[in-house]
């Protein structure tokens, strides 16, 4: 984790990663328990020294999604409520917002297939022992008003989505991108109040430090614009004509993402026999669960 003026990472001498069987009470009566508990990795903010939790979310075939929605308690023995509560972050602060986004995470994980490892942070305290995790998970229900399949056949640069869906996605070529991006660097750079090639300056100490930051065209490499607001977007995935999964590459860990564009890399070249299936947030298919782990 990158050093921050107001964050920063610290090794403490120990570390309890334990793995506790707590009795949950949860409107679906599953069990869900806490998996670990990282005391080694300390993240300070402000004035708080914070540690990471994570829950182990099992199964559920009523829900193909969940993430955590809120934290209300983190008890310990002297009934101390360690529960941490961000800030609003400065929106300029790449690393906060970073930091932030992911404890607890504002990202869905897949619950249908295999159990979901849901993280988040909370405060330091003498007292160790936690008693008590209460809080809300949000799961997405499994229906169709959360799932959107589009046709990879559909020539380039045209909706690839059913017309009755709530956005467009358009599968695009090198061309396209190398355009865009040069109109985006032109945007950033008034917005910025500099020229472009002071943009490039600046860019180069971000490339130097974390490598490229601009999509990198590869083999076996499909692209898809999809224009306007993504954050509801949860997953985007592909399937060959047997509706089997294609998985991604390891490279850059199988996906890109500048703005609106999206690069997927795969191990083999991709076919315009795929199905591509975008799983989205609707509103009218969010179950909201609280849920109370307690120490027996």
């Amino acid at each position: 984790m990158p050093k921050n003026k107001k964050m920063k990472t610290t090794k403490t001498l120990y570390l309890i990663s334990l793995l506790f069987l707590f009795s949950c009470n949860v409107s679906h009566s599953q069990e869900i328990r806490i998996s670990n508990i990282d005391y080694e990795d300390t993240v300070h903010v402000d004035e708080y020294q914070l540690h990471g939790m994570e829950l182990e979310i099992p199964i559920n075939e009523e829900y193909r999604f969940v993430k955590i929605k809120n934290i209300t308690k983190v008890m310990n023995e002297k009934n101390e409520n360690l529960v941490y509560i961000a800030a609003p972050v400065d929106s300029t602060d790449e690393f906060q917002k970073q930091l932030m986004h992911e404890f607890p995470s504002q990202k869905y994980f897949s619950i249908d297939r295999k159990n979901a490892i849901l993280r988040f942070l909370f405060k330091s305290s003498p007292n160790r022992n936690i008693k008590q995790v209460s809080g809300n998970l949000a799961y997405i229900k499994k229906n169709r008003n959360t799932e959107i399949i589009g046709d990879l056949g559909i020539a380039l640069n045209k909706n690839i989505l059913p017309e009755s869906a709530p956005f467009k996605a358009f599968q695009v070529d090198k061309a396209y991108v190398i355009e865009y991006l040069k109109r985006e660097k032109i945007k950033e750079a008034k917005n910025k109040g500099i020229s472009v090639e002071e943009l490039e300056k600046s860019r180069k100490v971000l490339i130097d430090t974390f490598g490229p930051q601009d999509i990198q065209f590869l083999d076996n490499q499909l692209l898809l614009f999809i224009p306007g607001d993504r954050e509801k977007i949860l997953f985007i995935k592909f399937f060959d004509e047997n509706d089997k999964e294609v998985i991604l590459s390891e490279n850059y860990n199988g996906m890109q993402e500048e703005n609106e564009l999206i690069a997927f890399n795969f191990e083999e070249k991709p076919n315009k026999n795929w199905k591509v299936k975008i799983y989205y947030e609707d509103a009218n298919s969010i179950a909201i669960i609280p849920f109370d782990i307690t120490n027996k």
